[in-house]
């Protein structure tokens, strides 16, 4: 290890070696308050070549909130052989410590170390866990993506790209990934998480029990949008 002090508008967030599927916003703040309560936090570890981030994405942005860009911090420097080592050693410290990995984050790591030639015998040691569920990973809980339309009409069309799913896209048991439009992938990327029969049926219970507050401004115009939507795509089920 060597340590350095470093300017925070040096240090590079490269979202290609990153595990998480996003950085949290609130987890950034609540590092940032210990910050400012005189709490010792770990050194970010940083590539001395690239000065791009290799662990400590929130830590860094707690940082930056406190301090300005054009603060400094004192960091972690380390030097790797290659890429795909690099890589291993930013998915293998953030499935170690800190905010604890999601699935959507573990297929995400697997997905990235495959696309870097890591074995699953591999990737299993690096997300400590069983190859059966490294092949889950990278094989199940995923969606093709399409790509936009190719701009000249006799171009090839390059194949769809395997992204990370979230539960409302996971295929049915024994069926392939699901294949998604761009758009579509943007809407399951803001979904909460859960899976589709759990968000209606925890909605159906809140609206049956009263425990929602109809009063809300536009809340009663959103509730109407969603019947409209129901009934355009959903046959009602026979008696």
């Amino acid at each position: 290890m060597t340590k350095a002090t470093v300017k925070l508008s040096e240090l590079i967030e490269d979202f290609d070696i990153y595990p998480r599927h996003s950085v949290d916003s609130a987890y950034v703040s609540e590092l940032a308050r210990a910050i400012q309560a005189d709490v010792t936090l770990p050194l970010a570890r940083v590539d001395k070549k690239t000065k791009r981030i290799v662990d400590g994405f929130h830590r860094v942005r707690a940082w930056r909130k406190v301090l300005g860009r054009g603060g400094e911090i004192e960091v972690d420097l380390r030097t790797y052989g290659s890429e795909q080592d690099l890589l291993k050693e930013a998915i293998e410290l953030n499935a170690a410590h800190g905010r604890k990995l999601d699935q959507q984050d573990r297929s995400r790591s697997a997905l990235l170390l495959e696309r870097h030639g890591v074995t699953v015998k591999e990737i299993a040691v690096v997300l400590r866990t069983t190859e059966q569920r490294v092949q889950e990973l990278i094989n199940v809980r995923v969606v093709l993506v399409k790509p936009p339309p190719a701009p000249e009409p006799d171009a090839k069309q390059p194949p769809p790209e395997k992204r990370p799913a979230k539960p409302v896209a996971y295929p049915q048991p024994g069926e392939s990934p699901r294949e998604l439009s761009p758009e579509q992938y943007r809407v399951m990327e803001s979904s909460s998480g859960h899976r589709t029969a759990q968000t209606v049926t925890q909605l159906t219970r809140e609206l049956e029990s009263g425990l929602v507050d109809l009063s809300v401004a536009g809340l009663r115009e959103k509730l109407w949008r969603l019947h409209d939507v129901i009934k355009s795509v959903a046959q009602k089920p026979a008696a």
